[in-house]
């Protein structure tokens, strides 16, 4: 890779997670304090982690070791990855994903709002959370790892699941070349950009061992140091210390950079990468010749003379053999001019491995941005076998400013194995910028919730009385590189120092920031991007712990569990888990509820297990059915589907086939204010509740149960939302108001005013419906006689006896409620608006002519109300509007905009 003056890649943006350091800011001030975060682990420490006290008491065992605080914490919630999903995922993985975030933050884009393509290149370190944690609780299939665990672990997912969830469309490239994966995954990025694959790229590395308090075995001439100590270059340099770590860079190019107002903490102008190939002493053995190419590939593409670059970090590992090939082949390199500077951050965070390469990186840029060179801890004397060739460096052993100002530097990372890469920068041009603008700006704030940006004004108030920033900058970052949340906060002050009393003061309790957050348009012309506090991150433990052995005397509810967690290959499935979050659904949940009837010996069926979303709740139904008392009343046919964070309910009414399932689906994509309840058929009792008013009424009185008064929100697909219309007639009839009747593509009435369907015709119109629930179903050629046939002509060979007895129950169920329907026309106009959300695709209609229904506007459902008809379109046919996600998705933020009445909803 090679750049110009013009067209350098900037760097606008670093954060990450370092032994003894939470930010880059943190990683500095421990660099400049000469701090070491290698340290000796505590014998608790060692216990806990499972080192055999054996092992401990072993004459060449050394506990020591760099580790990082909090790998089991992470907030899932904020980037929407439910617990059980997280608690799977390799710790590294989701480290780097937050990372990725902060670095964003720290850059001032929000990757929403970014005008192009945003890429991610990384690497992770082998998923030792897989090997220790996750395989020795799992019950792995016999045919290999499940595929929740390959996701959560592999480390194919570890820049694709960061591009998902942040909602990146550029190159996602997981690098992996050992040591220097992370400084290789830069080089190809620069590509990337420069190529205009993307516009903006996210780079680094993560490197986390579980457990991390193990300690090593030293052996003498090995790589691990005798004691705990990396002393690089040093005459006792003996060995290296494992550490765990995260660093990201944020990336540009430099003429994007410049118009996009970002800040420039350092310009990449060269880098290379190569192998050594066969020439060296073996496979893991570095090669004096590689090194010395790639350093001269990286600096002659650069463009860069060798005698300015004043600062290398080494790739530094403090080994016997490493040190004195890397310094000779730097020498070979660049020469001999005196002066230049030496270091290796390994000295003071032990080696972070494939995130070793980013971590050189961003001490690299930090030394060309604040022209401090820290100490290199650990070194006293140089090392004899190289002695010659570092009397031409400085190595530092306080923390200096050069007598000149340093004008470029270079970072090197090797890998075991040979893969070399080298990085050439210069130090960022400071232009002269005019002062601000006049006037006021705009401040503003934006979080998640009330508690997050309560955080976020604190987090700013500190920040503010420890660092001076211009009041456009701070307005124009605010304003332009966060993502914009539901809670917010906005000031308008003509100062910074305004703007730290206002922010006292809403932490004391007093003044309304939304009062003065109007005014003119804020002149950013010449304001730029800065450093600014970001959003909290919640980290909660999400970990597999130990499971305790099981027993011959387990009870029911863990021989559920047990049952469950092996059904779904989720091994550590916790009782308050949602099953259908984890996978479960319609199909999967009749081959489970034949497993649990076997195992229990309990009357389970299909239709009361249905609804129940978590072992808990299913242990507790199982518990009734074992001490005879199963419920002989209705509650259990009304589920909560998921608690609101607000007052007010809706009203899920269930289509023809009696099934909640599309509901739970549907209900990720709705808002979070309502609890959602979910209306289950009556199928031990059908013939009771064989007509639509039968069916309202029971409906009715479960929904006044949980709700005694209105205004009441209804809910009902297909068959449902005639149900729930004669739900809102029976509400309105007993003096209550229903402010919100949503149909999702209900027939009128008027469709089904044909004559009664015989039951060759439902079976015909049942094959044709197969095809449509499970797509790939070949359609039955011959008339079936009984629903038995026509399953036996669907079936690809892959439906259980299980799958087929509930589908039969299913068939059962939608044919005689299409025939409930058939009875049925409403004899009340409501008072109530109604709300049509209709698929904009034609049904099927060789189901709609075989069942005889008629097709009409579903605008006709005004003809029933004296209220208003709003007709909403949504995308797929009355099937896939549901079923399919991308249309499931659409449907849910059009149902959503209805239950909250929000303009152009309607």
């Amino acid at each position: 890779m090679s750049t110009s003056e013009q067209d350098g890649i900037a760097v606008i943006g670093m954060a990450g997670r370092f032994p003894a350091a939470d930010s880059v800011a943190e990683l500095w001030a421990n660099l400049l304090a000469g701090e070491r975060a290698i340290r000796r682990f505590e014998e608790a420490e060692l216990a806990a982690a499972g080192v055999p006290e054996s092992l401990r008491r072993n004459p060449s065992y050394r506990p020591f070791g760099a580790d990082l605080a909090g790998i089991d914490l992470f907030d899932a919630d904020f980037f929407g990855i439910p617990a059980h999903e997280a608690r799977l995922i390799d710790p590294q993985h989701r480290i780097f994903l937050e990372t990725c975030w902060r670095a964003l933050e720290d850059a001032g884009h929000d990757p929403g709002g970014f005008g192009g393509r945003i890429g991610v290149f990384g690497a992770t370190g082998l998923s030792t959370y897989l090997l220790n944690v996750v395989a020795g609780q799992a019950e792995l299939p016999e045919d290999g790892l499940s595929y929740p665990v390959l996701l959560g672990n592999d480390k194919d997912y570890l820049c694709t699941r960061a591009a998902y969830r942040l909602g990146l469309t550029g190159p996602a490239v997981t690098v992996q070349t050992a040591c220097s994966s992370s400084l290789v995954a830069v080089h190809l990025a620069v590509e990337s950009l420069l190529a205009f694959e993307c516009d903006l790229a996210l780079v680094g590395g993560v490197s986390v061992a579980v457990p991390q308090h193990t300690g090593y075995l030293h052996r003498e001439g090995g790589i691990f140091s005798p004691d705990g100590q990396c002393r690089v270059f040093d005459a006792e340099a003996a060995g290296t210390v494992r550490g765990s770590g995260c660093g990201v860079v944020v990336l540009r190019r430099l003429a994007d950079a410049v118009t996009g107002q970002d800040r420039v903490d350092a310009v990449i102008r060269g880098s290379a990468v190569n192998n050594d190939g066969r020439d060296k002493a073996g496979f893991t053995a570095p090669s004096a010749a590689g090194q010395t190419e790639v350093i001269r590939d990286a600096l002659a593409v650069s463009g860069v003379p060798a005698e300015q670059i004043g600062y290398v970090e080494a790739h530094g590992t403090g080994t016997a053999l490493g040190d004195p090939i890397e310094v000779r082949a730097l020498t070979e390199a660049l020469g001999t001019d005196p002066g230049r500077y030496l270091g290796s951050v390994k000295a003071n965070l032990g080696h972070l491995d494939v995130a070793a390469g980013v971590t050189g990186l961003i001490k690299t840029v930090l030394v060309l941005r604040e022209q401090r060179i820290p100490a290199q801890v650990g070194y006293t004397a140089p090392n004899a076998h190289i002695a010659d060739q570092l009397a031409a460096y400085r190595i530092p052993t306080s923390s200096v400013r050069p007598e000149q100002p340093l004008r470029a530097a270079a970072v090197s990372s090797f890998g075991l194995g040979g893969t070399n890469a080298h990085v050439v920068l210069t130090a960022a041009a400071e232009p002269d910028r005019p002062a601000p603008p006049g006037g006021s700006y705009r401040v503003q704030l934006s979080a998640r919730d009330r508690t997050a940006l309560a955080v976020q004004i604190r987090d700013l108030h500190e920040h503010l009385a420890r660092h001076e920033v211009r009041l456009d900058d701070l307005a124009f970052t605010l304003a332009n590189g966060r993502a914009p949340f539901a809670a917010q906060a906005a000031w308008r002050v003509r100062s910074v120092a305004e703007l730290r009393q206002a922010l006292a003061d809403h932490l004391a309790g007093q003044g309304d920031p939304a009062t003065a957050a109007t005014g003119d348009p804020d002149d950013f012309s010449v304001a730029r991007r800065i450093p600014l506090p970001g959003h909290p991150l919640r980290g909660q433990r999400h970990w597999i712990d130990a499971a305790p052995a099981p027993t011959a005397a387990a009870g029911l509810a863990e021989q559920v569990r047990q049952r469950t967690a092996t059904f779904l290959r989720t091994p550590e499935l916790a009782p308050g888990d949602d099953l259908y979050e984890i996978g479960l659904d319609s199909m999967a949940a009749v081959e489970l509820v034949t497993l649990l009837r076997e195992d229990t010996g309990l009357p389970l069926t299909f239709e009361s297990f249905d609804g129940l979303r978590t072992v808990e709740e299913v242990v507790a139904h199982l518990s009734e059915l074992a001490a005879g008392a199963a419920d002989t009343g209705h509650r259990h046919l009304l589920t909560e589907l998921r608690p609101g964070t607000a007052p007010g309910h809706v009203f899920l009414v269930p289509p023809a086939g009696g099934s909640t399932t599309s509901y739970l689906d549907l209900s990720k994509h709705l808002g979070e204010e309502r609890t959602l309840w979910a209306l289950g058929h009556p199928v031990e009792r059908a013939a009771e509740f064989a007509t639509i008013r039968g069916l309202a009424a029971l409906y009715t009185g479960l929904v006044r149960e949980v709700q005694p008064q209105g205004p009441y929100t209804i809910v009902g697909y297909s068959f449902g939302g005639s149900v729930a219309f004669e739900m809102a007639t029976e509400l309105e009839r007993a003096g209550e108001r229903v402010d919100r009747l949503i149909m999702l593509d209900s027939h009128p009435p008027e469709a089904y005013l044909g004559g009664d369907t015989e039951d060759r015709d439902f079976l015909a119109a049942f094959g044709a419906l197969l095809t449509e629930l499970f797509p790939g179903t070949v359609l039955p050629a011959t008339s079936a006689s009984t629903v038995e046939e026509v399953l036996a002509c669907c079936d690809d060979g892959t439906w259980s006896p299980a799958v087929r007895a509930e589908l039969a129950k299913f068939f059962r169920i939608w044919r005689d409620n299409h025939r409930a329907l058939k009875r049925w026309y409403p004899d009340h106009r409501l008072a109530a608006d109604i709300t049509q959300i209709r698929a904009e695709a034609r049904e099927n209609a060789e189901i709609m002519s075989t069942l005889d229904m008629g097709t009409v506007d579903k605008g006709l459902w005004a003809k029933h109300t004296e209220g208003r008809l709003h007709l909403l379109p949504t995308p797929g046919d009355h099937y896939s509007m549901i079923r399919n996600p991308d249309h499931a998705a659409v449907l849910g933020k059009v149902l959503d905009g209805a239950l909250r009445d929000t303009p152009g909803a309607r």
